[in-house]
């Protein structure tokens, strides 16, 4: 494709993962600027795709609009090569520069090109302004961020087998939402529990679940196994490496790489336990010994518990406050779906929900 004609169809895209807009090219003297130059090309070259990643100069971009703001002079590639910090990182990205002329005025496009030759992601080896020595920065929306967790764990799949899924893919802006609820998985600093119930309504992208390092799983839909959630992710799961411990009985939480997946409903061979009042009869108390065990097996940690799958408000309210008692003020729950319960437990818990757009989940 020309240069013209990629410019052409660049604008009229809006910016995300792969596509940036800047009002101006990088100020070369200002050593800030040129930090700020090199940290852009090394997000955009870790993040995870199946082509080229572009930073149009000469546009400004706000709320979804776009101002045209040309250039007052070219610039030419060897510039935009002694941009780049080439002594601050572990190694340099393939870029290029093309100028554009475009109905009459000057522009340009600096394209980062899909290097399918290297098997980890880039870092910075120097201090540099707003920078961390060592941190895996790639592309999430419009926005520049630091690698944890689940993404860092793609970001890392994707370097080491390219035929991986792009995460921007996976991870689109319906998710946005839901990371910043949980703290991108920073496993460093939080435990997460992933709280499921019967009401799934669309399994699309749903494997991802397997690549999350849960410290437990609770499902309270007792078919998991044969059309569930457990069916759909158990491979993902121990293709991570976890090892997957089930039981209907309360039960400490096994060591690492274990991973506890606990049926809160009994399994596919009891009745059904749907109603709230035959499981409140049925498996509250078990359920209730199994979150004493949790929290003494995690606390003083912080804990996110994802409780996702639900349409009963009974069932979440015992989630809830169970979690609740046995961890005090040591833990978020992250409700996913609409906020039409918030209300209900925002004033006595930190609590939120977040509407993942356009899907149920993922």
């Amino acid at each position: 494709m020309g240069t013209h004609k990629l410019f052409e169809e660049l604008i009229t895209k809006n910016e995300s993962d792969i596509l940036d807009f800047k009002s101006e090219f990088y100020k070369k003297n200002d050593k800030n600027d040129r930090a700020a130059f090199t940290k852009d090309i090394v997000a955009m070259a870790n993040t995870p795709r199946t082509g080229s990643s572009y930073i149009v100069i000469g546009i400004l971009e706000k709320d979804g609009n776009k101002e045209f703001q040309p250039l007052s002079s070219q610039i030419d590639d060897v510039e935009v090569q002694d941009m780049f910090l080439k002594n601050k990182v572990d190694r340099v990205p393939q870029f290029i520069y093309h100028p554009v002329e475009y109905k009459n005025n000057m522009y340009g496009i600096i394209e980062i090109k899909l290097d399918l030759t290297t098997a980890s992601p880039m870092t910075f080896t120097t201090v540099a302004d707003k920078v961390t020595v060592g941190v895996v920065y790639y592309r999430q929306g419009s926005k520049n961020s630091e690698a944890t967790g689940t993404q860092l764990s793609y970001i890392n799949d994707w370097f080491r087998d390219k035929s991986t899924q792009p995460l921007n893919n996976v991870c689109d802006r319906s998710w946005s939402e839901f990371f910043d609820a949980v703290d991108s998985f920073n496993y460093q600093s939080k435990d997460y529990v992933l709280i499921v119930g019967n009401a799934i309504e669309d399994y699309t992208d749903i494997e991802i679940l397997g690549r999350i390092k849960w410290k437990t799983i609770i499902d309270f839909d007792r078919l998991s196994e044969k059309g569930g959630l457990y069916e759909k992710i158990n491979e993902t799961i121990k293709t991570c490496g976890n090892y997957i411990h089930i039981d209907d009985s309360p039960r400490s939480l096994p060591h690492n790489p274990g991973m506890l997946w606990y049926f809160a409903s009994g399994t596919s061979e009891q009745p059904s336990t749907h109603e709230y009042i035959v499981w409140r009869q049925n498996h509250l108390k078990d359920f209730q010994e199994q979150v004493q065990n949790i929290a003494k097996d995690l606390l003083p940690s912080y804990c996110n518990v994802i409780i996702y799958g639900f349409n009963e408000i009974k069932f979440i309210r015992a989630i809830v406050e169970t979690f609740g008692d046995s961890f005090n003020n040591k833990i978020k729950f992250i409700y996913i779906g609409d906020s039409n319960f918030d209300d209900e437990f925002q004033e006595d818990y930190d609590y939120i929900s977040a509407e993942i757009k356009n899907k149920v989940l993922f």
